[in-house]
């Protein structure tokens, strides 16, 4: 049978010792199939730094799972697995979890805790997830709400008259639609529903709200800039909290996650460097670079399964969003109606057209 191998720490510590006797030892080559060279290798490890750099040099995936908090119950870290999974203790905080493949992870209706933790230690490795995909939460559905206010403000004010209008609109809205997307890849993956995260959710509504009231001539705002700088600020707080944790983890996504932060600071400074030149049509393309560098990497980094999106729930962002602007329009639309009535009144009158006299009707 082939397993997902999946290292499961109680909590995140550094490097730690164990010692396996000869009947586990035996037990965890037979269950990777390893062959007499592989064998011998793992009679020389006994950390677990040197057992993810063993993984990773013989080629076997795995992921990395961390628990948030400590508990000398072990069993309450295995409440969730799959009955068909095997369990290998290594010492009192690191064991391994061989997950039977192309099986799914059964979902327990009961909850461990009710109340908000302050702080969760992001996963920093999701690859175990795919397939466990979860739902949007009430807090991504009421951040969605200040981005399509922002929408239809912008939307209200700039008619699309001509080119030079529609061209207006389509910067205005790349920019707003990659400010939301950013967000979102973010959350989709690493939501820990702490209260930290509420908070970071909390500063970004302010900024978007900053963003729309700057809208309106968002080609020359420095308020527009400020807002757009302090929402990759807090996607640069929060990639950095996920990269500490990989580091520590040694997990595979700690490359990914570096590559993230860089293109963010990158952008900032790109749109900082733009105040500078705010009032010539020059300083968009420092903004647009910005945006290119951010959407470069989340393309290069797309097939990295420790940070895939296969166990995000972004395509349900996706969808309750369209929802949302779909609604807000057609509330115009039945503004509309009610406006106009529902009376027509039939006009009629001769002209003269052609040279002929002839009877027109005007319906208004």
């Amino acid at each position: 049978m082939d397993y997902i191998i999946v290292i499961h720490f109680r909590q995140l510590k550094g490097n730690q010792s164990f010692a396996l006797d000869h009947e586990s030892a035996n037990d965890f080559c037979t269950r990777l199939k390893m062959d007499q060279k592989e064998k011998l290798l793992f009679n020389g490890v006994h950390d677990t730094d040197g057992l993810t750099d063993f993984l990773y040099k013989i080629k076997r995936d795995f992921s990395i799972k961390i628990h948030y908090k400590a508990d000398n119950n072990h069993e309450n870290h295995h409440h969730h697995r799959h009955p068909d999974s095997h369990i290998m203790e290594f010492n009192d905080n690191c064991y391994i979890e061989f997950k039977p493949k192309h099986t799914h992870q059964p979902t327990s209706s009961s909850s461990v805790s009710t109340r908000r933790p302050f702080f969760q230690y992001p996963e920093p490795d999701l690859s175990a997830d795919i397939g466990e995909e979860t739902a949007a939460s009430w807090l991504e559905l009421f951040y969605d709400l200040f981005y399509v206010a922002t929408l239809s403000e912008f939307t209200h004010s700039h008619h699309i008259k001509d080119w030079s209008s529609l061209a207006l609109y389509a910067q205005w809205f790349i920019i707003t639609w990659w400010a939301w997307c950013a967000s979102s890849l973010y959350t989709a993956r690493f939501d820990t529903d702490d209260v930290v995260h509420h908070i970071y959710k909390l500063v970004e509504m302010c900024a978007v709200v900053g963003m729309a009231g700057s809208s309106e001539y968002f080609l020359n705002s420095p308020g527009y800039v400020y807002g757009y700088i302090t929402l990759k600020a807090v996607l640069v707080i929060e990639y950095l909290i996920v990269f500490i944790v990989a580091l520590l983890a040694k997990s595979k996504s700690r490359v990914a996650l570096s590559c993230y932060i860089a293109a963010n600071l990158l952008s900032i400074a790109l749109w900082a460097a733009s105040l500078t030149m705010i009032e010539n049509d020059i300083h968009r393309v420092l903004w647009y670079l910005g945006v290119l560098c951010e959407v470069l990497v989340n393309i290069i980094f797309r097939g990295d399964k420790t940070l895939s999106w296969a166990a995000s729930h972004l395509a349900e962002r996706l969808g309750l969003l369209s929802l949302i602007v779909l609604g807000e329009n057609l509330m115009g639309l039945v503004n509309l109606v009610a406006t106009a009535g529902t009376k027509f009144i039939i006009v009629y009158d001769r002209a003269y057209i052609n040279h002929t006299n002839t009877n027109v009707f005007l319906l208004i």
